[in-house]
């Protein structure tokens, strides 16, 4: 009881209202639901994504679940012959979903196919016989009433296809069979920007490493924008995905860069390809997906890296300033990102294909509006951010605040549970990022204070340590 007082008094007198978790569980997958195979699309209140495993037949199924993660429902089970392990990000149109299976069909090698969102009309639109494709990658892209794809494998030169297929499942197309000079085994899905098609392959080309491409939508003018070559830029091993943004194309890499990984980007003619920032060891480690804009910011995730390497969160500036590792997973909320994060709002979701609360994946929630267990700033402008949180004991503090600007030395105060000053430190940075070092206290909740040079208050909020 008296530990429970001390508490509430330490609230009291730093002014603090412990606010939710910036991060937050929708959805916990089950080992009879299976793990999320892909990211998840929306339509109005509901959120719709693919189960590469799930089903009674373990062959896939499609399933919808509200963006608060109430009536989670399992619309389509697969069974081999229509698909077998559906991938990647399902499409809308209407009332209608698309998607791919990378096996199954009736050769076995994959399909494309609808249903429609209350999962009572599935059509197999087309199953891949090898020379007109085989395996395809990471789901499709609309552009009016035609639908876009890849197919990693397959046609006449084995290194796969660009292809095309109508809404109502007419009209399949091989648009483009892809051998070793123009980059073979693509990956991602293809990107529509300014009536073209770009995409990416993961080997071949000019330097063996892959390439990033354009093409025309009638299936012309194929163009190797740029070779991939670890000898003079160390940006190689591509992860498929491009994200445009004012004629420019930003991507990442899984390797290269600094040793692991970059964001790059690449001007939508080809020209003035940039290293844009290099992923620091060793938070982000394989980035999963696409980079998701927010503003003139990107946020992006990885499957591995962080302090138990279970993926994070990770946010950059267009412009390739300001890298924050803004949250590691812990494997309760998730471990090992599936795919792109979709912005709604102020609000991220993902999909994780393991940990959750029974551990076999989760769909999880981040708001980009508030910072883990800090209360809001509401009568002063700036922000004070503290990432990652939860944490092991190493924390960056990062300051943006019109008071701190005019004080030359803004102190942090860190309390216990108990009320006791545990650390006390003047902030180097008042416009940046100070490391704070307690990884010589243990698991816990610790309430932190920021003060002005003269002693005023500037903000508080929490800190959870969890080694």
């Amino acid at each position: 009881m008296r530990k429970y007082n001390l508490l509430i008094a330490v609230f009291f007198f730093l002014g603090t209202t412990i606010t939710n978790a910036q991060i937050g569980l929708v959805y916990g997958f089950s080992d009879t639901t299976n793990a999320p195979s892909g990211p998840v699309i929306q339509s109005g209140g509901t959120l719709y994504g693919v189960i590469g495993a799930g089903g009674p037949f373990q062959k896939g199924s499609i399933y919808s679940v509200d963006s608060s993660g109430a009536n989670y429902n399992e619309l389509f089970y697969f069974i081999g012959g229509n698909g077998t392990r559906p991938q990647g990000s399902l499409v809308l149109s209407g009332n209608t979903l698309f998607g791919i299976t990378e096996l199954g069909g009736s050769r076995g090698y994959g399909c494309i196919f609808s249903v429609s969102t209350d999962g009572r009309r599935f059509v197999d639109m087309h199953d891949f016989l090898g020379p007109d494709g085989m395996n395809p990658c990471a789901g499709l892209t609309l552009s009016g009433t035609v639908l876009y794809g890849m197919t990693e494998y397959g046609g006449a030169h084995t290194g796969g296809v660009i292809f095309s297929i109508d809404t109502d499942g007419t009209g399949y197309t091989d648009m483009l069979d892809l051998d070793f000079t123009t980059g073979n085994g693509p990956i991602g899905p293809l990107t529509f920007e300014n009536g073209l098609l770009y995409g990416e392959t993961n080997s071949g080309a000019a330097n063996s490493y892959g390439c990033i491409f354009c093409i025309k939508t009638d299936g012309t003018g194929f163009r190797d924008l740029y070779d991939f070559n670890p000898k003079s830029d160390t940006i190689y091993s591509n992860n498929g995905y491009l994200t445009p943004l004012r004629n420019k194309l930003y991507g990442m890499t899984n390797e290269g860069g600094a040793g692991y990984g970059s964001v790059f980007s690449i001007d939508t003619n080809g020209s003035a390809f940039t290293n844009v920032c290099n992923f620091p060891s060793p938070y982000v480690v394989i980035p999963e997906g696409a980079l998701t804009l927010a503003g003139n910011v990107f946020f992006g995730a990885s499957s591995d890296g962080g302090a138990r390497s279970y993926g994070s969160i990770f946010s950059v500036d267009t412009a390739g300033g300001g890298f924050r590792n803004i949250y590691e997973f812990d494997g309760w909320y998730g471990a090992h990102v599936t795919g792109s994060l979709l912005l709604l709002k102020d609000k991220l979701y993902g999909t994780a294909g393991a940990g959750g609360p029974q551990g076999s994946g989760s769909l999880f929630r981040y708001d980009t509006n508030k910072t883990t267990g800090i209360s809001q700033l509401a009568t002063t402008q700036g922000s004070i951010n503290v990432y990652p949180n939860p944490g092991s004991g190493i924390f960056q503090l990062g300051i943006s605040h019109a008071e701190l600007v005019s004080a030359s030395q803004p102190i942090i105060e860190v309390y216990n549970a108990l009320g006791q000053k545990v650390f006390v430190e003047t902030l180097k940075q008042v416009q940046g990022d100070n490391a704070i070092n307690l990884s010589n206290q243990p698991n816990g909740i610790y309430l932190y204070r920021v003060l002005s040079e003269s002693g005023n208050l500037v903000g508080t909020g929490k800190i959870e340590i969890q080694k």
